[in-house]
């Protein structure tokens, strides 16, 4: 019987602490209700973790996604920032809250990344999120009364999805198919093959002087209109979930099935939270049970490594990355970043720090953050990197 060594993948947090609060977060029958909510500091761009079990860990956007030892176990609520990521276990369960009335529950063997967070100033501040699901699951949830500019979308290797209020699943399999279920509201799924019509394209035009008097026009307010047009009619594909519809696309963007067969993920087994030392390689005695990244003799994992993420058998995105991590493209290792592909699931091809690109890349630059933009993948037009969070 093959016993499993231990291995860290380079996949890809520590912040600062935040004061905790109550409230609940519709989740699947048996979750843990989340501890928000927390109103993210709008003035540092800032959203909060809440770990419920398990073993979650947390990186900065200005850690090397490639260094597993920037990898930081996460037991109480921590500040995360544009760029940062965050994977859990097998047993893992966190919740992610944006601001009050978005929140995201983060699943089991699930790795996230957060590309664009812009929270709204005052009472006419404007939501910019974005997060890149490269495996496992998230449960979303928007209950705030969002503005006509205000934003909230999930990327994932195939498709993005573009929602206003609602809540829904997104499920990604480590060979990139992904899953999307809406439960309640709306959610408009826009596939990675898609293409902008190209009479909604409004490219930017470079303001000329202005009159005596007047202010130059931007770029950006030459460009506004286009932002108007539907998705529908700006896309060329657009597929809308109801109540209770799903939509399932292979890692190609190929739509396989619409309709009503999704099933939510297993719960979870019910675990204490990792300690804080866990992942720093050294096995002790409390964390045999809790901490499979140091103790992995406490696993007998005989099949990782044939391709398989056996969740049954306990192998997970931290323990068995050969089966559960996010797999390489078939054109990985051709020099172009594909649609699908990341500086996580094809290092060869792609920056560390590069996501799933836009489904219309033809709009970076013109001011707007277009749908399935975002501001690790179109920084010029979504937001960009500050610095690093420090401070209490």
């Amino acid at each position: 019987m093959k016993r499993l060594t231990r291995c860290i993948p380079l996949l890809i947090g520590f912040a600062v602490l935040l004061a905790p609060a109550v409230t609940a977060l519709p989740v699947l029958a048996g979750y843990a209700p989340a501890p928000g909510p927390v109103a993210a500091q709008a003035s540092g761009s800032l959203a909060s973790l809440d770990p419920v079990q398990g073993l979650i860990q947390h990186q900065t956007a200005f850690e090397n996604p490639q260094d597993p030892q920037s990898w930081h176990t996460v037991t109480q609520r921590i500040l995360v920032g544009e760029g940062d990521r965050i994977r859990t276990d097998s047993v893992g369960l966190a919740y992610l809250t944006f601001f009050e009335g978005i929140q995201t529950q983060i699943g089991q063997s699930t790795l996230v990344v957060v590309s664009t967070l812009v929270l709204p100033e005052g009472d006419n501040g404007t939501v910019n999120v974005s997060m890149d699901v490269l495996v496992g699951n998230t449960f979303a949830s928007v209950n705030a009364a969002l503005n006509p500019g205000d934003r909230f979308e999930i990327h994932t290797p195939t498709a993005s999805a573009v929602v206003r209020g609602t809540e829904w699943w997104t499920v990604v399999t480590p060979e990139g198919n992904a899953t999307f279920a809406a439960e309640r509201g709306l959610v408009n799924i826009i596939p990675h093959t898609s293409q902008i019509r190209p009479d909604t394209v409004q490219p930017p035009i470079a303001a000329a002087p202005p009159p005596p008097g007047e202010e130059a026009v931007t770029a950006a307010e030459e460009t506004a209109p286009a932002a108007a047009v539907p998705l529908n009619e700006r896309f060329a594909t657009v597929y809308e979930l109801s109540d209770g519809v799903s939509l399932f696309t292979n890692r190609s963007g190929t739509i396989n099935r619409f309709g009503i067969d999704f099933e939510p993920p297993r719960r979870p087994r019910e675990s204490a939270l990792a300690r804080p030392l866990c992942g720093n390689g050294v096995c002790n005695v409390r964390e045999t049970i809790t901490c499979p990244l140091d103790c992995p003799d406490s696993l007998t994992l005989e099949d990782c490594g044939d391709g398989v993420c056996d969740t049954e058998a306990r192998e997970d995105l931290l323990i068995c990355p050969q089966d559960c991590a996010p797999k390489t493209g078939e054109s990985c290792g051709d020099g172009t970043c594909d649609l699908n592909e990341s500086g996580i699931t094809c290092p060869d091809d792609c920056e560390p720090a590069q996501y799933f690109s836009p489904a219309a890349p033809e709009l970076c630059g013109n001011g707007l953050c277009d749908a399935t933009e975002s501001a690790l993948t179109c920084p010029a037009d979504c937001a960009s990197l500050g610095a690093p969070v420090t401070g209490e």
